[in-house]
């Protein structure tokens, strides 16, 4: 099976140049890039492009929160713990959220049954 290396060159350099005219610091963007890869480690298996979907968000969220948090402090190690931190733990966090937003919108008429907890990623 081959590896999407060309769309995954794509994305990782399409999101490093959003983050670095938004001023996300280098440091946090590698660190929450490999938070969301260890966060695969625990995930259960999905798809190509979920796991790609996954990675970029999880390093975009790690990345600004711990540039976020860490400007108070002005510590490049508290950085550093803090984008890998919020990447590894975003992916859990933005499945909930959407399974939050799809309940939601079930009650308020989208569809006649919200989806069931045990099937969803």
């Amino acid at each position: 099976m081959s590896e999407p290396n060309s769309f995954s060159l794509a994305v990782t350099t399409l999101s490093a140049a959003l983050l670095a005219l938004l001023g996300v610091d280098y440091y946090a963007l590698l660190w929450g890039i490999i938070g969301a890869i260890f966060s695969l480690s625990y995930l259960p298996p999905m798809g190509k492009r979920a796991a790609v979907a996954t990675v970029v968000i999880s390093s975009m969220i790690g990345a600004a929160f711990g540039t976020a948090l860490a400007e108070k402090t002005g510590s490049r190690s508290l950085l550093i713990v803090l984008a890998l931190v919020a990447a590894a733990g975003a992916q859990p966090i933005m499945a909930a959220a959407v399974r939050a937003l799809v309940r939601r919108v079930a009650r308020l008429g989208g569809t006649d049954t919200p989806p069931d907890d045990r099937n969803a990623p």
